[in-house]
């Protein structure tokens, strides 16, 4: 990852660089960003994401989802 400063900050899963929920706006464009042209790895990555944060939220699983890994879907 090429940015450093919007992490997850565990166990609330708020980003670490603006406090916004994780992963944020920018974190996103930061993924889309090191992952061009290889979406499968990046939702392979971003499921791993996802399983971590249902170990700490107690959102619905299909908020976590849309939250989590929804967004690399869409263009």
């Amino acid at each position: 990852m090429s940015d450093t400063r919007h992490r997850p900050a565990r166990p609330t899963w708020t980003c670490s660089g603006c406090g916004q929920p994780w992963p944020c706006p920018e974190r996103r464009r930061i993924f889309l960003e090191d992952f061009q042209g290889r979406r499968m790895q990046l939702r392979g990555v971003l499921a791993l994401f996802l399983i971590d944060a249902t170990e700490d939220l107690a959102d619905p699983v299909e908020q976590l989802h849309e939250r989590f890994v929804s967004w690399a879907y869409r263009r």
